[in-house]
């Protein structure tokens, strides 16, 4: 078997050139990298947009039901406050069969997905500011969410006591609903 020794280079234009040779090859490399890396981000980001503005349809949609149940809430929060008011003398219901306010599940769980992927980060400055905003303020309702059901749940239970036992658990329970829902 011949084995081919390497042949000493003669000067350095000679080591010159190889040494471009390898550069050239690395940068091509490292260029065709960050291309397959810039098409997968573009991917992800991709479908993060669209799992957002999904997510944030049905949110819409839940915060329109709750503008047109605005002038629904707003009676019965006048009877609760005829009930505080003037509570009857026999046991009677808060409101038979409805509850107070639709409850609905404001979700952000897109929105963490796509920070916790990175997808976010990889998304224009202006996009990621807005969808920033978005869920900030939904961030910032669902403590007054969870108050709400919490309240309607207590309301609920409260509805099944005695006329006597309702007088004394039902007016600081409906001051804070009021106080909730206003």
């Amino acid at each position: 078997m011949h084995v081919h020794l390497p042949k000493p280079l003669h000067g350095w234009r000679a080591f010159a050139g190889e040494v471009g040779i390898i550069v050239v090859g690395v940068l091509i490399a490292l260029s065709a990298e960050q291309f397959v890396e810039t098409m997968s981000w573009r991917g992800h980001v991709q479908e993060a947009r669209g799992d957002l503005r999904s997510e944030l349809e049905t949110d819409v949609a839940a915060a329109q039901e709750r503008i047109q149940f605005a002038p629904c809430v707003a009676r019965r929060m006048d009877q609760i406050d005829e009930l505080i008011d003037n509570p009857p003398r026999h046991r009677w219901k808060l409101l038979p069969g409805h509850i107070l306010v639709p409850i609905r599940v404001w979700s952000s769980a897109e929105w963490d997905s796509a920070l916790a992927t990175g997808a976010v980060a990889h998304m224009r400055g202006d996009e990621r500011a807005r969808y920033s905003q978005i869920y900030s303020l939904l961030a910032g309702l669902h403590p007054l969410l969870n108050e709400e059901f919490t309240s309607v749940t207590e309301l609920s239970s409260a509805a099944v006591l005695s006329a006597r036992r309702q007088k004394i658990v039902f007016a600081p329970m409906l001051r804070a609903f009021e106080g909730i829902m206003r």
